[in-house]
């Protein structure tokens, strides 16, 4: 980030400050400190760890891919209050 940021500090642009940008990441810990060197781009968390468990090409896959991330992640399932299509378009 210092690398970033320093010239940032300077007065130089973003690195994507000339682009539109969607900085995409598996967690919300960058989320902050990105903008605080002074990235400009949009942030999306996915926290779907994707590399984990069944893989399914049926209806049902999203059943199923909630009660492994519910089985597997005990702690987290309090989000979707059970729901697994909660969040979801």
């Amino acid at each position: 980030m210092e690398h970033a940021r320093d010239p940032i500090a300077a007065g130089a642009d973003s690195p994507d400050g000339d682009a539109k940008t969607l900085h995409i990441r598996c967690g919300s810990d960058l989320m902050k400190p990105l903008k605080e060197v002074g990235f400009s781009g949009d942030f999306l968390e996915y926290s779907d760890a994707l590399c984990q468990g069944p893989v399914l090409t049926d209806d049902t896959w999203l059943t199923h891919r909630a009660a492994f991330l519910a089985r597997g992640y005990p702690t987290q399932s309090h989000r979707t209050g059970g729901n697994p299509r909660q969040g979801w378009p």
